[in-house]
């Protein structure tokens, strides 16, 4: 029988006391795959110009030189660069079984000339995680943009989670010297 990602609560009840044997060497597997911390990041080291026009949202790994997947335990990158769970290539996944959600983004970036607001949003399949946040960035140094956002994803979904950045009254690009998406997988 193939081996089940199971809620927490579901794992607790496969778990009796055992007084009377009945725990089978698949429930332990179970209860341990279900429990993964499960994480991927996927980031870009490389220096290059994000072209933004004003206060419109563009995604920043699709754009982006090349990003690498690092630290992937049970995700993949899709071909868009955007950070996709893979749970269900490689155990049974039930329907409905969520896990909870914990991101976090950086964006390192510099633009030409007088400071512009910008904003950087975490989106999953298109629908914001979280809030945006703001980030004034100029010339004169470089900007390092870091935040955390939490959230819920159904695991047989496999939708895509990305970055993006708009900016907010004008369309000066940036220059983009890195960004990185983390998240981390816990079981609900």
């Amino acid at each position: 029988m193939a081996d089940s990602l199971r809620t927490f609560a579901q794992l607790i009840a496969n778990v009796p006391d055992n007084t009377s044997g009945l725990v089978s060497p698949q429930d332990i597997r179970e209860a341990i795959i279900s429990g993964l911390s499960d994480g991927g990041s996927v980031a870009d080291d490389a220096d290059w110009t994000l072209t933004l026009a004003s206060d419109t949202w563009t995604d920043i790994p699709s754009n982006s030189t090349g990003p690498a997947l690092a630290a992937a335990l049970l995700w993949i990158k899709d071909g868009s660069d955007r950070l996709v769970p893979d749970w269900a290539n490689q155990y049974t996944v039930a329907a409905a079984l969520e896990r909870g959600a914990e991101v976090i983004a950086r964006v390192r970036a510099t633009k030409t000339g007088a400071a512009q607001p910008y904003q950087f949003r975490v989106v999953r399949d298109g629908s914001v995680v979280g809030a945006a946040v703001d980030a004034t960035i100029s010339s004169t140094t470089t900007a390092s943009v870091s935040f955390s956002v939490a959230d819920s994803y159904v695991v047989a979904d496999e939708e895509p989670w990305s970055l993006e950045a708009q900016a907010v009254g004008h369309g000066d690009d940036l220059d983009v010297e890195g960004w990185s998406l983390a998240i981390r997988g816990v079981l609900l």
